[in-house]
């Protein structure tokens, strides 16, 4: 799916002026990073193939992004994504006080 796409079509999706349609990009953005997690080290590979392919794609630059939206879930979901994969880590910037959660 990684090949025909998928990752590319979910970046796209987080453009959306709908929450729910951004929150359901997300899952599917973290569910892909998920299973690349779980291949590169089955694999032995120094890092995440599908993180690479979402920085090549502007995921990244996405994803930080959404950490401006007025939709708190949204803004979780993409924070918990850039951090949990340390995806670029160097350049987070948290709009919110992630004591909230």
């Amino acid at each position: 799916m990684i090949q025909n796409g998928i990752l590319k079509c979910f970046v796209k999706l987080l453009d959306s002026q709908d929450p729910k349609t951004i929150e359901v990009s997300l899952l599917g953005i973290d569910n892909i990073l998920k299973c690349g997690k779980q291949y590169a080290e089955n694999n032995n590979f120094p890092e995440n193939p599908f993180s690479k392919e979402l920085d090549n794609i502007n995921g990244i630059e996405r994803l930080k992004k959404l950490q401006g939206q007025p939709n708190l879930n949204v803004k979780r979901s993409a924070c918990n994504i850039l951090q949990k994969f340390n995806v670029n880590s160097t350049n987070l910037i948290f709009y919110f006080n992630i004591s909230l959660f």
